[in-house]
């Protein structure tokens, strides 16, 4: 080790850069602080005493002048304290949101963590005991399982620490102490980077900013819970540090993320966050220069001290130099006995295991020892900072202190002296007596090591522990006394699941079986009618959604309901017409569907095509000849017909080329293209067309030169002309010698001289005297730059009869899947072709005759409809039997047809609805195929869960669909594993189908069918810079894929450049001459007519290329990306800033300028989505009127028509109708397109506009007029719809959208624009938005433009990773509750006289064992399975306990139906059933006087429902802002229901205290001892143990005498018990971390405890009171969109529940109850209809 110098460092330059001095002077410090700073500036020498008084003379003025500067001062930092505090405190009120931040940790882009409040975060945990200096290993435990939440789910991340906070923590030397062991733990036992920077204000953090680019910074926004440590003064420090992350953050681009109220849902955290505000980045320069200037004259301090050179154990350096100083300054006896013991500590942390150091705490400590803590952490401190290097041993630097120990020690040895060595024993000792020798070299004297004892210390005796202490200890154990064992189950699904192991765990009845069999409920029970006992049907989720038809149907009204029943009908079919052709065309071929033989259920048919069915020869038929004849008749004279035509239209455009009339020419040329009938002159009539491109473009050649985009575009044309040309001569048609002769011509002018040599055309003569038309590029560059997209496509071979065209190597594969009826995992780019085989499936099963079943899921109800008009246009001519249908709808909105279809369209909710319910398992059964649509919803977004069942929950194949799937491979083995476990079961059933019905296929796709171009929009400019997609390649990108991400491809032009890049920086160790275009497709292309494919064949050798100069050659592969972004070079970096909205017109200008229309512009911002129609509406409207000179459409739209009739040979008028019309035909924009558009269609999309309030000056309807749209989840459907198929009519040329359009809605276009930045902006979305751009079919070519989104951004969406699929938490008490239904009442649907009626029981219980046993989740965390077996088992203890199960495993009907109802809400669907139970709704819900129900008693009761089930938590800076109509928080629930509350929470906390017992205790047996820490994986053990080879009789003395109490830990972490904790009540519902050990899985709340001290926003209650949507949102603010979902979803719950307490009985002391909850329901309903204008009919 080297000496320190003893000095002071001033802060950097950086934070003393306003032109005044720095002060180095400390005047805080205490007496023994001075003993060890000195100041190197000091002067000893002067001794004059007249020099002295004047120095006392100058430092009297000094001091005044200081006393007022320092005043004012102090007045200063007020003001900006304050100034800060608002600013911040604004924010909060108005931005923070607590929200799933998956999108943020998703793409894996590494994250800041503030480790100063991390550090921070853990202190101000109640569990971390602060007495006796804390426990430093507890400490850091706390802070890597907070860590581990982010890490469990792939999140990285890099820490952060501000040497400010040294300064701020000068009087808590504990904490500093703690701070340095954390940052030396982080930077060398993890791989976490750590970065030290001056402050979040300073330069140094935003270069990090720079080169990192990180997603979000992670750190406490609200430090309140830490408060007790700090001084006044200095908590100051710690809220303005807390404000300035959150300003320094927000204000540069960088969401703010609390650590404080984190949940995990195994896959989805949820947290509070605050996004980007970069309105405020110009305040933060202000408040940096006040901040440096106050914080300018902080200095940093060493410490000079030896360290010994043998030492390398951080913990030991430490002790012995901090122990060493400390006999330097202090030489009394009762300091030497201090150190002793001190050093003791060491030799124990050292050799004893960690399980045997969980000490009581103490509640009482004599300042003395309080004051040589302190000392000695201040000295431990000092050496850490300035004493260390990384020589040294860090292993042991986490468990630098246990102050438990050491004053349990100092108890210990007040009553014992430990004379010699034996008394510590021979590991202890040695360790001990090591320790001591080395103190005393280092120190100079001698230090004695024994006599140990601290009896000459008096007030050892001061010091009081606690003899146990419990994480929350119930208070209403006792009360539940009668619950200490749990009841026996007899269920099947339970044995089989969870095991004999499991099972025999628990505690069994013995003596106590009578008493606990009343807490049993069974069938036999309701036979009686007692309260809310009934003996009705238990209905199910399905029975209670809307039907369409049904409520038609039931009616009152006699004939009038059937006709307005037949009228929706007929407009509904209407409705389903016109959407369906819309987004199939009119043109679309309807399949014909011929019905095969009826195929047994249990086993898969496979439909062959026509090209692997062998048919006889059969004789022709009359008819067949004679139609023969015909069509041979009229092909002579159609030919006859293109003879006279050719020859007058080739006459007249000669005679125009004589009078270079060229466009004429071309005009009458596409004229006759499209006349001709036949193929005859197919050539001639191309020759003639370049014929005349070749004289139009030297003619123009001459006029305007080589430089004009005209002459390059004809140029094009007649280059691609002459290609077909020379291609078709191979296959189509024959070339004369003439023709050849004129296409060598032709090429000859065009300078492609080589193209004319390879193809063998005859040598051009007189070539001198030639016009030739030189473009400066070789035949190669080009195509290459040029013809991208009009490229040669490979012929992807033969024609599939039955489909009807060439399919791709990938979808044959993917075909020749559903004709084996297996399943597959299909990933392929957006518009490739994979949902073509969704249809295919459909018609393949519908050709089997009517009773399979095909299930399409869709992420969302919008798509739903999408997919179900889809359905519609394509099977519309199906013949169907009465009372079925080729298609039903089911959400959970409403069903159409549902039970009764073949091809039903749902969501995955529903679907797993259906496959849940036990009514349904014969429709299960008939299930031939299921389609999931975007099957990467699957994790991470809620209902994720929903997708998982309904893999699992079939025994059917399946197609999974995605263009977005990160490793699709583990997904594949996932299933294949999942339908492995399907054949075990159906082998064990007798009812194993062909082994080829279980594969499972994985078929990936990764080239998209046409490029995607980035660009830049850049306004100062006005136009669109080109990005390189190589440009956004760093080092950490490579690193990160291993080479260069497979999906950033190029475009033929962009590959060009690459070349070009990579040859201007070509080195001498590669030579690239064989990569040079001309000479590569010399041998791979077709003649040299460059294909698609030989250019993804060039582009993989650029690649390769390009990745071994980034492992090989670093500085020529950053060469490379430099030059690659020229273009763009000038914007990157750049600062967030809001994107300014007067841009937008000069943006959509450019875009139609550069012909990119249609566009869809994204944004995540719903306001903004309508500010920018706003204005958009203005421009175009004084656009309009500029041009025209008044308004286009003055009429206010109604006009009168009258209806007349024939009577008796008469015309008659009947009645006049007056119209409304919203002129949607008549828009005069020039954003408008004519489109393809019929009258009648666009006149029923008006009506269905005005049926919901629209009128002709709406913003969405004049956008709609002038040409645009916006799309969003807050607009109805309607308007939703009508967007939709008014783009795809070509009349739409600009959408504004969310990113819930870029998820398979069906609106192709040329254009996407990226809008402003968003931390919902990740690459997931940005892939799925980019998809719609250049859609197969539609355009060659797509693009997307980037406005508002800074180059960090860019190349983070560029480059980034997508999410992967990590699973859900697969187990509530619900789904128990459920999955038991599903078992116990499947065969009660079926008749006892049926044969199936055992098969369908087995069925039931396979398919549950199937999702018990194999959920996504287990791939990543194999230990969550065994949880898992007993948090079931538990489970249904629990519910027997609730009276919802009978010991058989059969829910009971009495709040069964409630709980599996509204399962979306655990617990409160639980809680709910309790107070049910109870009786407290009975005394909520009373009648007045005259049978109603009064409005306090509604309100009261809506407060209840609100509590239960709209949990939307509430900031409590939210309260800060001033409010008219709601109240925002929601007030507390009345006394007796809380009573009632707890009881149910005292019985859960009870319940699961076993279930955490029992899986802490499996741990134990399975993993060993507690001992490694979660994130570093570092293990806390003793190399040699003091405790090994010795019984507890035989043990030291001294261990012997601390062991006494001592009770082993099995259930609480060792890491926790350092702090006193034991085995007694562990769980806590309000703790991040919990007290268990790690591996126990709590980091969800999977206790179903129902917390009441949440403060939630009260919307739902609000709403009730006023009904007014503006309040919801301004107010409540609730997101716009948001606020319909979320009342929706209310309305649904009281529906449901309304609905479930129908089925009881309805006796007296039940029907207010009922009462209640049907007005309350109703009048809800009508509020929400009044204020989203929904109209019933």
């Amino acid at each position: 080790m080297e000496d320190i110098d003893e000095k002071e460092s001033s802060a950097p330059s950086e934070l003393s850069s306003d032109g005044e001095d720095s002060v180095s002077s400390d005047t805080s410090l205490s007496v023994g602080e001075r003993d060890i700073y000195t100041d190197d500036d000091s002067n000893d020498d002067g001794d004059d005493d007249d020099d002295l008084r004047g120095v006392e003379a100058a430092a009297e003025v000094t001091a005044e002048e200081q006393d007022k500067a320092d005043e004012a001062s102090i007045i200063q930092e007020e003001k900006i304290f304050s100034g800060i505090t608002d600013i911040t405190e604004r924010i909060l009120s108005r931005r923070v949101q607590y929200n799933a931040i998956n999108d943020m940790i998703a793409d894996r882009r590494s994250f800041l963590v503030d480790g100063d409040s991390l550090l921070l975060n853990a202190v101000g945990q109640s569990g971390l005991d602060s007495a006796g200096g804390g426990q430093m290993l507890h400490c850091v435990y706390l802070c890597e399982r907070l860590l581990q939440i982010f890490a469990r789910v792939s999140g990285t991340f890099e820490i952060v620490f501000s040497k400010v906070w040294d300064r701020i923590l000068k009087d808590n030397h504990s904490i500093r102490l703690a701070r340095s062991v954390l940052k030396h733990h982080f930077r060398h036992n993890t791989k976490f980077f750590v970065h030290e920077i001056e402050a979040i204000w300073s330069v140094d953090f935003r270069q990090i900013l720079k080169h990192l680019r990180p997603s979000f910074l992670l750190c406490d926004i609200s430090p309140k819970e830490c408060s007790s440590y700090f001084s006044e003064d200095n908590y100051r420090w710690v809220k303005v540090m807390s404000c300035a992350n959150i300003l320094y953050s927000i204000g540069q681009g960088l969401p703010c993320v609390d650590f404080r109220n984190i949940t995990l849902e195994v896959s989805t955290i949820h947290a509070y966050f605050i996004n980007v505000v970069p309105d405020i980045s110009r305040s933060l320069q202000i408040i940096s220069r006040k901040l440096v200037n106050i914080t300018k004259d902080w200095n940093t301090l060493k410490l000079f001290i030896q360290i010994p050179q043998d030492l390398i154990s951080v913990r030991r350096i430490v002790y012995i130099a901090s122990a060493a100083k400390y006999l330097t300054l202090n030489k009394d006896t009762d300091a030497m006995i201090l150190v002793k013991i001190l050093l003791l500590k060491c030799a124990l942390l050292d050799a004893l295991p960690l399980k045997f150091r969980a000490f009581p705490q103490p509640y009482e400590v004599p300042k003395q020892v309080s004051h040589f803590i302190t000392e000695i952490h201040k000295l431990m401190h000092l050496i850490m900072e300035n004493g260390l290097t990384y020589d040294c041993c860090f292993s042991t630097v986490s468990d630098i202190w246990q102050g438990n120990l050491f004053l349990k020690l100092l108890v210990t040895l007040r009553n014992r002296v430990l004379e010699q060595k034996s008394g510590l024993g021979n590991v202890l000792g040695e360790i001990y007596v090591h320790l001591t020798a080395t103190l005393s070299d280092l120190w100079g004297s001698t230090l004695e090591s024994f006599p140990i004892t601290s009896e000459g210390l008096k007030w050892t005796h001061k010091i009081k522990f606690v003899q146990n202490r419990d994480s929350k200890p119930n208070t209403d154990a006792a009360a539940l006394a009668q619950f200490d064992r749990l009841l026996p189950i007899s269920c099947s699904l339970t044995k089989e699941f969870c095991g004999e192991e499991v099972l025999n765990n628990l505690a069994r009845l013995q003596n106590r079986a009578a008493e606990m069999q009343l807490f049993i409920s069974r069938n036999l029970a309701f036979e009686e009618r007692h309260h809310w006992h009934s003996r009705k049907k238990l209905t199910d989720d399905f029975s209670r959604v809307f039907d369409d038809r049904k409520t038609f149907r039931n009616s009152k009204g006699g004939r009038y309901a059937e006709k307005k029943a037949q009228k929706h009908q007929a407009r509904f079919a209407r409705y389903m017409n016109i959407y369906g052709s819309n987004l199939e065309g009119r043109s679309i071929q309807r399949d014909v569907i011929v019905r095969g033989t009826k195929q047994n259920n249990n086993t898969a048919s496979v439909v062959k095509s026509k090209n692997y069915q062998k048919k006889k020869p059969e004789k022709p038929k009359m008819a067949d000849i004679i139609r023969k004849q015909n069509n041979e008749r009229k092909r002579h004279q159609n030919e006859d017909s293109d003879k006279v035509m050719f020859k007058k239209s080739s006459a007249k455009i000669k005679s125009f080329l004589l009078q270079f009339k060229f466009d004429i020419a071309l005009q009458e040329l596409q004229l006759l293209q499209k006349n001709l009938k036949t193929e005859i002159f197919e050539l001639e009539t191309e020759l003639l067309m370049a014929e005349t491109l070749h004289k139009k473009l030297q003619f123009d050649y001459r006029e305007k030169g080589a430089g004009s985009s005209h002459i390059l575009e004809l140029y094009k044309e007649l280059f691609l002309l002459l290609r077909d040309l020379l291609i078709g001569s191979e296959s189509k048609y024959k070339l004369s010698d003439e023709n050849k002769k004129q296409i060598a011509y032709y090429l000859t002018c065009l300078n492609m001289h080589d193209i004319s040599s390879e193809w063998n055309l005859p040598y051009v003569q007189n070539y001198a005297k030639m016009t030739i038309i030189d473009i400066k590029m070789s035949w190669a560059e080009f195509q290459l730059k040029h013809l991208g997209p009009s490229l040669i496509r490979k012929n992807r071979g033969e024609i599939d009869d039955e489909l009807g065209f060439a399919p791709d190597d990938w979808q044959k594969m993917l075909i020749d899947t559903v004709r084996k009826r297996q399943s597959a995992v299909v990933v392929a780019p957006t518009s490739s072709g994979k949902t073509y085989a969704s249809y295919y499936c459909m018609k393949s099963v519908l050709k089997e005759g009517h009773e399979g079943i095909v299930v399409y899921v869709s992420p969302t109800k919008a798509l739903v409809n999408q997919v179900a008009a889809t359905v519609y246009a394509r099977f519309k001519n199906v013949t169907m039997p009465p009372g079925l249908s080729v298609y039903g709808v089911f959400t959970r909105d409403y069903r159409e047809n549902a039970l009764t279809c073949q091809i039903l369209v749902t969501v995955p909710e529903c679907l797993e609805i259906l496959l849940l319910s036990p009514r349904m398992c014969s429709w299960v059964r008939r299930l031939r195929y299921i389609i999931f649509d975007e099957i990467h919803c699957l994790s991470g977004i809620a209902g994720g869960l929903s997708w998982e069942s309904g893999l699992l929950l079939t025994r059917c194949p399946f197609l999974a669909l995605s263009a977005t799937i990160e490793q699709p491979e583990i997904l594949q083995r996932w299933l294949q594993e999942s339908m492995n476990f399907k054949k075990d079961r159906d082998m064990q059933n007798g009812c194993k189908r062909d082994d080829s019905h279980y594969v499972v296929s994985l078929i990936t796709h990764n080239e998209r069918h046409n490029d995607l171009k980035k660009y830049i929009y850049v306004h100062e400019q006005n136009s669109l810079v080109h990005v390189h997609p190589y440009a956004c390649l760093t080092n950490k990108v490579i690193d990160t894929y291993s080479g260069i991400p497979s999906h950033l491809t190029l475009s033929a032009e962009e590959t060009l450049s690459l070349f070009g890049a990579l040859q201007a920086t070509e080195q001498i160790h590669t030579n690239i001459e064989h990569l040079r275009p001309e000479r590569f497709f010399r041998v791979n292309s077709q003649k040299l007519f460059i294909t698609r494919s030989s250019v993804k064949e060039y582009e993989k050798e650029l690649r390769e290329l390009l990745s071994k100069w980034a492992q090989e050659f670093n500085d020529s592969f950053v060469s490379v990306v430099s030059r690659l972004a020229h273009g763009a070079q000038n914007l990157r970096n750049l600062p967030p800033k809001v994107v300014p909205i007067f841009q937008l017109p000069s943006l959509i200008e450019t875009l139609e300028k550069n012909k990119m229309f249609p566009a869809i512009v994204f944004l995540f911002d719903r306001h903004l989505i309508h500010t920018f129609l706003r204005l958009l509406n203005r421009y175009y409207d004084a656009k309009t009127q500029g041009i025209l000179g008044s308004s286009s459409d003055d009429s206010d739209g109604i006009s009168t028509t009258a209806e007349t009739k024939t009577r008796k040979g008469k015309t008659v008028t009947v009645r006049k109708r007056r119209t409304y019309s919203l002129g949607l035909l008549k828009g005069n924009a020039s954003l408008r397109s004519v489109g393809v558009v019929d009258s009648d269609d666009l006149k029923f999309i008006e009506n269905r506009l005005i049926g919901i309030g629209h009128t002709k000056d709406d913003p969405f309807v004049k956008g709609l007029r002038n040409g645009i749209g916006i799309h969003h989840a807050g607009l109805n459907s309607k308007q939703r719809v009508t967007v939709e198929m008014m783009f795809r009519m070509k009349v739409l040329n600009v959408v504004f959208a969310t990113n819930t359009l870029a998820l398979g809605i069906h609106m192709p276009c040329k254009t996407v624009v990226v809008a402003t930045d968003s931390s919902f902006l990740t690459p997931l979305n940005y892939h799925q938005m980019s998809g719609r751009a250049g859609r197969r079919g539609f355009d060659a070519e797509g693009n997307v433009v980037f406005w508002g989104v800074n180059e960090s951004k860019i190349q983070n969406l560029l480059t980034g990773k997508l999410p992967i699929l990590w699973g859900n938490f697969p187990m509530s008490i619900s789904l128990v509750l459920r999955l038991l239904l599903l078992v116990s009442m499947c065969e009660v649907t079926v008749p006892e006289n049926n044969a199936d009626r055992g098969t369908v029981q087995k069925e039931a219980v396979s398919r549950a064992l199937t999702f018990l046993n194999c959920n996504l989740i287990y791939q990543h965390f194999a230990e969550l399975k065994q949880q898992m077996k007993h948090f079931f088992a538990f489970s249904t203890q629990l519910l027997m306990m609730q009276k919802l199960l009978d010991d058989n495993g059969r829910p009971q009907h009495l709040c069964s139906g409630i709980v599996t109802h509204l399962h979306y809400h655990e617990p409160g669907n639980l809680v709910f059933a309790y107070l049910l139970r109870s009786g407290v709704l009975h005394s909520m819900c009373v009648t007045e006087e005259d049978g109603k129900i009064s409005k306090e008693t509604q309100l009261n009761v809506v407060l209840l429902m609100a509590h239960l089930f709209t949990r939307k938590r509430l900031h409590p800076a939210m309260l800060n802002n001033k409010y008219c109509n709601s109240v925002v928080k929601l007030r507390e629930l009345p006394a007796d229901v809380l009573k009632v509350i707890e009881q149910y929470n005292s019985e859960v906390k009870f319940l699961f205290d076993h279930y955490f017992r029992c899986v802490a205790e499996e741990c134990s047996r399975t993993m060993g001892e507690d001992r490694v820490l979660p994130i570093s994986q570092l293990s806390i053990e003793p190399e040699t143990s003091c405790m090994e080879d010795t019984r507890e009789n035989e043990l030291p003395h001294l261990l012997q005498e601390m062991m006494v109490d001592y009770e082993p830990r099995v259930i609480c972490s060792a890491f926790i018990a350092l702090s006193g904790y034991s085995d007694s009540g562990l769980y806590s519902e309000k703790d991040v971390v919990s007290n268990l050990r790690h591996q126990v899985f709590t980091d969800k709340k999977i206790v179903p405890i129902f917390e009441v001290d949440q403060s939630l926003n009260s919307y739902a209650w609000d709403f009730y009171n006023h009904g007014i949507r503006k309040a919801i949102l301004k107010e409540n603010l609730i997101r716009h969109g948001d606020d319909f979902s979320y009342l929706k979803d209310f309305l649904l719950v009281l529906l449901a529940v309304y609905t479930s307490l129908q089925d009881f009985d309805d006796a007296d002391e039940n029907r207010a109850v009922i009462q209640t909850f049907g007005i309350i329901s109703e009048n809800f309903r009508k509020k929400f209809n009044k204020a989203y204008k929904i109209v019933e009919d």
